[in-house]
């Protein structure tokens, strides 16, 4: 949907290029289970939500991966960071 790919282009903006994103939705009962996979170099995870409303799962799955995207960043950002300092101590 039109509001995944705007949400997806928020979480892209924390990773690296290439990136590839696999969204499978299953719909049982009244339950939409979401489940998100981004890959990209030195990053893969997945995500996942259930809710009986197929947006607030999207949402849902959506807000989970930009923030586990944002950890990474910053971490890989630290490092790079620190990796200088370590090195002039020795």
């Amino acid at each position: 949907t039109e509001r995944a790919e705007r949400k997806l282009s928020k979480v892209a903006k924390h990773l690296r290029e290439p990136m590839e994103a696999h969204m499978v939705v299953r719909h049982e009962k009244r339950r939409y289970d979401v489940e998100l996979t981004i890959t990209a170099p030195g990053f893969q995870t997945a995500v996942r939500s259930s809710t009986d409303d197929f947006i607030a799962s999207v949402d849902g799955v959506m807000n989970r991966m930009e923030r586990t995207a944002r950890r990474h960043r910053e971490r890989v950002l630290h490092r790079e960071h620190q990796a200088p300092a370590e090195a002039q101590r020795y």
